[in-house]
């Protein structure tokens, strides 16, 4: 609102003139501004602004939080700070191909802190544009998902050590097959064992199986004898 003096013809005073100007829409819009600013700086996951050139100009707290960088060690720099080498230079291109084309990107990052202590992260990375549809900058949204990632690891390790187990379960169910044909000589069955032994084991393409029973030798077509073997003895009772 603005106030003039109102005077007349003669220069004597004789009021004020107030001119008032609606700003409900504005100061709407500024209340929003206000939210959106507040709702990323308070976000769980990471959000990083960077200019055309790749060159911080933005991160929130929770950056800061998981990363142990500070502000003044940040702001100017590129995100490469946290590279660690695990992404391959392919990776990159595709990503800057797709956001510099005005795309989106998204994927997983094996990124490193400050102290050096690795994390992962799954980033969704897109551009911004201006009233004129020119980029200005480019806008990472990032969730740490190491523990994910650590209980993925986990869950593969138990799903191989269970595969190995069903190959060890499913030789000793096929040689107990081959033992109990009452027909199938020793001879025979010595050998079928020595032939389990490689799709039992950890590497079938590269095991090959020995038994030697009273000086006779049971193996497979691909044995030999090398410095690098597992021996145990057989005992049957």
């Amino acid at each position: 609102m603005s106030c003039f003096p109102r005077l007349d013809t003669s220069g004597g005073f004789i009021g004020f003139v107030q001119i008032a100007k609606d700003i409900t829409k504005h100061k709407h819009i500024e209340e929003q501004n206000k939210k959106l600013s507040c709702a990323i700086e308070q976000s769980p996951v990471t959000v990083v602004i960077t200019d055309t050139e790749a060159n911080i100009e933005y991160v929130n707290s929770k950056f800061y939080q998981l990363t142990g960088y500070t502000e003044h060690e940040v702001i100017g720099q590129n995100p490469r700070i946290l590279k660690t080498g695990n992404t391959s230079p392919e990776e990159y291109k595709e990503m800057w191909k797709n956001i510099t084309s005005g795309g989106e990107w998204s994927g997983d990052f094996c990124n490193k802190k400050k102290s050096g202590q690795i994390y992962w992260e799954n980033a969704k990375i897109s551009s911004i544009k201006n009233s004129k549809g020119i980029i200005t900058n480019f806008i990472a949204i990032k969730e740490d998902i190491t523990e994910r990632k650590k209980a993925e690891g986990t869950l593969k390790d138990r799903v191989h050590d269970l595969g190995e187990r069903y190959k060890e379960l499913g030789g000793l169910y096929a040689l107990s097959e081959i033992i109990n044909q009452v027909e199938v000589s020793l001879e025979d069955t010595l050998q079928g064992a020595a032939v389990l032994i490689s799709p039992a084991w950890q590497y079938p393409d590269i095991t090959c199986g020995r038994i030697v029973f009273e000086d006779k030798e049971f193996k497979t077509d691909n044995f030999k004898k090398t410095k690098w073997m597992q021996s145990a003895d057989i005992i049957v009772a």
